[in-house]
This record gives C-alpha cells, structure tokens and sequence, in this order.
C-alpha cells in the first residue's frame, strides 16, 4: 500500500467512525469532527458516508471498514 493510500484510508476510517459505531447517521451529523472543515475545503462531499453516498472501502462489508480482517 502506497503512503497516499494509507494516509487516505486512516483520513477515511476517522471521519467515519462515529458511523460504524452507529452514534451518528452521517460523519456530518457528529460534532466533535474535523470532517466538516474537510467539506468545506473540497475534500468530502457532505453527503460522504452518508447511506445515499457510502465510503470507499476495502473490506467486505461497512460493519468492518477500516478493520483488519
């Protein structure tokens, strides 16, 4: 795995843990995040991890994203 890929996939795994923890809907919807100055820099969308846009990811199934199996 590339430094980029890696970087991206920690980047990914932060901003959306309050959503595989089920304690927000959306990385949008928890507070104490810096996905939201990520939105506004272009980076996400707003709708990211959001179930109408769903991370990238690598694993089987959105319960391990971001999880070694």
């Amino acid at each position: 795995m590339s430094a980029r890929l890696a970087f991206e996939t920690h980047f990914d795994y932060i901003h959306y843990n309050s959503v595989k923890h089920k304690l927000a809907e959306c990385p949008k919807d928890w507070v104490a995040t810096s996905f939201h100055r990520w939105v506004e820099q272009g980076v996400y969308p707003d709708d990211w991890g959001c179930k109408n846009h769903p991370p990238i990811k690598t694993s089987k199934t959105i319960d391990d994203y971001g999880e070694p199996s």
